[in-house]
């Protein structure tokens, strides 16, 4: 029986948050090839090259701050993943986990498919 009922609801919805907000937080990882990513990069000959790259740029608008953060230390300053866990003041898994959803999300919004 339990004695204080309304402190165990309490305690119970409590830590049904927090399993929530851990699963989300770890979230369903999509692994993206991070060579798609770098197909962008670099002088492109031609139109349709610059406009490849116009629709990344546009597309990059669109991520949270901080996964644009990591997108722009590791692909346009070319930092390791140390170096913008660093910068960034944490992990450098933390970056990882950035950079994948941050590439997962640019697929979707590009349409363009992972190699």
């Amino acid at each position: 029986m339990i004695a204080y009922k309304e402190r165990w609801l309490q305690g119970t919805v409590r830590w049904m948050c927090v399993v929530y907000w851990r699963r989300q937080r770890s979230g369903p990882l999509v692994v993206a090839n991070s060579a798609w990513l770098e197909d962008f990069e670099g002088a492109g000959a031609g139109l349709e090259r610059r406009e490849e790259q116009l629709a990344l740029t546009l597309a990059c608008t669109q991520l949270p701050y901080r996964e644009r953060q990591v997108v722009h230390l590791r692909y346009r300053l070319g930092m390791t993943l140390a170096e913008a866990g660093r910068v960034l003041g944490c992990w450098k898994t933390s970056v990882l986990r950035d950079e994948r959803r941050a590439i997962a999300r640019l697929k979707a919004f590009t349409g363009r498919p992972c190699r």
